[in-house]
């Protein structure tokens, strides 16, 4: 445990960085290959640091990940200005980020770019996305449902960004899917939006206060994935060995 590190009977307060440290080790513990680890570790933060579920999320959902881990995004759809993407059952801390991708090459090249993924979980890392795309210089709307929208990882609704983007794109993918699995529609636009178009919060302020301050974890989280964080530098560990090279 890192030195900064205070503990409470219900909450450890640490540094961002530590927290990234722990996601990253543990998401490599469970399968994730190295470059999607280091990229999710960002948005396990975020979510820590915005809404206190980010190691929540691993230790509540770590079978299932375990078991998407190898999962890869499969492009199945796409137009001049959209994309139709089955995640596989990936979580959107890995599927995510090339939704995002391939919504940002759009909205380069036509000035509005649409990512619909399906079959996925983990919608409450949609906001991170919007954030990420926010630091592109991108105007960028999440619009999500889920089947079980009471779930506190799979919150559904819009995100970010301007309503009438988010709700316009949902009901649009929505009116055609029958899916049964959790579903997100990332809208990215070439001009950032207005500051008075922005729904909710800037949650991104809760991030740059972690930043500063430091972020408090719920106890049992933060046990739980440090435990398993510190298996991967175990000789003696299978994933160890094999990812040591």
């Amino acid at each position: 445990m890192n030195a900064a590190t205070v503990t409470t009977a219900a909450t450890v307060t640490t540094a961002v960085r530590e927290v990234e440290r722990l996601a990253q080790d543990s998401l490599r513990m469970m399968g994730v290959p190295f470059p999607q680890a280091e990229r999710a570790m960002h948005a396990v933060t975020w979510a820590e640091a915005v809404y206190g579920r980010g190691l929540q999320f691993l230790m509540a959902r770590e079978s299932r990940l375990r078991q998407t881990a190898s999962q890869q995004p499969r492009l199945i759809e796409e137009t001049a200005d959209s994309v139709v993407i089955d995640a596989g059952g990936a979580s959107l801390l890995t599927a995510g980020p090339p939704a995002l991708d391939l919504a940002t090459a759009l909205a380069r090249t036509q000035g509005i770019g649409t990512a619909r993924l399906t079959n996925t979980f983990g919608l409450m890392f949609a906001g991170e996305l919007v954030a990420w795309a926010a630091g592109r210089g991108l105007g960028c709307t999440a619009a999500c449902w889920s089947p079980d929208p009471y779930d506190p990882f799979e919150a559904a609704g819009v995100y970010a960004g301007a309503p009438g983007d988010a709700l316009r794109f949902h009901a649009r993918a929505q009116s055609g899917s029958d899916d049964a699995d959790a579903a997100m529609v990332l809208v990215c636009r070439q001009r950032p939006l207005d500051a008075g178009d922005t729904a909710g919060e800037d949650l991104s302020a809760h991030f740059e206060a972690a930043l500063r301050h430091g972020m408090a974890c719920p106890a049992d989280a933060f046990d739980h994935i440090g435990r398993l964080a510190l298996t991967i530098r175990q000789p003696s560990s299978e994933r160890s060995r094999n990812q040591a090279g």
